[in-house]
Formats: structure tokens, C-alpha cells, sequence
């Protein structure tokens, strides 16, 4: 088929065909240029396929890394250019290109995480596992960012935050005991572990 006429707009080429009935295609204009595409040029159906392809993969790449400035899994990516409608196949060569450019990378997503919820949230370990999970990262790579977390660094975080909350609860009774305890579950921290730091406090006292 032969491209009859050529339109650009607001960065974007649409391209139309011989015969008519061939329906005009949009690329953005870093895939024409790279295609070396001009009106009167002849263009075979797998050819023509191809450079959908490959712009429909660019069209996804371009979408999607402003969004990056903020940290995301694969999977939260994956899941972003479903919704926007993305095939299958451009959604895995996008990835593919983010991750090779490192754009994307679940390993080092989860040692900010971690570092980061850590600092700021005083998140235990369960937490950390639990919301990871929810972002779509794998459990081995999770697992491998927690391993660095003793047990007596998760102990010492836990009590370093019962010493703060302490004043809100009445150890002294079953029901304060229960609302510091579910405290200390709610930041994840196991429940063997919020035990003994609530032993701790009550010899304290």
C-alpha cells in the first residue's frame, strides 16, 4: 500500500493510505522519523503492523515514565497501562525497556520501602510484608529485603515506640493491656514480640 498523504499535529503524524478504505494511522513523531516514513512510500502489511506495534510500545513508554518520578513496582506499572488499555504485548516490551534502563527495578523499590516506612513509620516487619505484597512485589524478593532485620532490632523499635505511647493506655487493666497490645499489632510487629514488649513496660513500672 502507499502512504497518500501525511498530516502533522500537535506532534503527531497521521498517516493515510492507498486504497482509502485502509483506515489512517497516528504515530508520535519520534516512530516516523525512525520508521523514514514519507508520503508516496510503499509500505507492506507487515511492515505497516510492525510499526503499530513498536508505537503503540513507545506510546506506552512515553505515558508512563512521568509517573515514575514517584517509586513504583512492575506490577503497579503493569497495572497502570492495563487500565489505560495497553495490549498485552506492548504492556511486556515496555517493561522490558523500563527495566533494562533500570526505570524500574522491584529490588531496589523494596530497599527504599523498607528504609523509608522503617524511618518514618515504624513499621514491623509483618507490615512491611503485608503492604509490599499488596504492590505486587514477590515474596522472595520481600523476603530478602527483610533478612537484614533482626529480631532484636525489631524489639528495640517496638519498644522504643511502647515507651512513647505508654501514657495512652492503662497497663494496669486487661482492657488497656488489649489497646496497647493491638497498637503495636497494628504497626506489625509480631504478637510473641508485642508480649514481651509489654512485659517490659509492666516491669518497669
Amino acid at each position: 500500500m502507499e502512504i497518500k498523504k501525511i498530516v502533522y499535529k500537535k506532534g503527531r503524524y497521521s498517516l493515510y493510505f492507498s486504497p482509502e478504505e485502509r483506515p489512517p494511522l497516528s504515530l508520535k513523531e519520534d516512530v516516523f522519523v525512525r520508521h523514514n516514513l514519507y508520503k508516496g512510500k510503499e509500505i507492506s502489511l507487515e511492515d505497516l503492523e510492525k510499526i503499530q506495534d513498536q508505537s503503540q510500545v513507545q506510546e506506552a513508554i512515553d505515558f508512563v515514565l512521568p509517573k515514575l518520578r514517584a517509586k513504583k513496582t512492575v506490577f503497579q506499572v503493569q497495572d497502570l497501562l492495563s487500565r489505560e488499555g495497553f495490549s498485552d504485548s506492548a504492556i511486556a516490551r515496555a517493561l522490558a525497556y523500563l527495566k533494562t534502563y533500570q526505570f524500574l527495578d522491584d529490588r531496589d523499590y523494596v530497599a527504599s520501602f523498607i528504609h523509608d516506612k522503617r524511618r518514618f513509620n515504624h513499621y514491623g516487619k509483618l507490615k512491611l510484608f503485608y503492604l509490599l505484597r499488596q504492590k505486587g512485589v514477590s515474596e522472595d524478593l520481600i523476603q530478602e529485603g527483610l533478612e537484614d532485620i533482626t529480631e532484636e532490632m525489631e524489639y528495640d523499635l517496638a519498644l522504643s515506640l511502647g515507651k512513647k505511647r505508654i501514657h495512652h493506655y492503662d497497663l494496669e487493666t486487661f482492657k488497656g493491656r488489649g489497646k496497647f497490645l493491638r497498637y503495636l499489632y497494628g504497626k506489625g510487629f509480631a504478637k510473641d514480640l508485642a508480649l514481651r514488649v509489654l512485659e517490659s513496660l509492666n516491669h518497669d513500672e
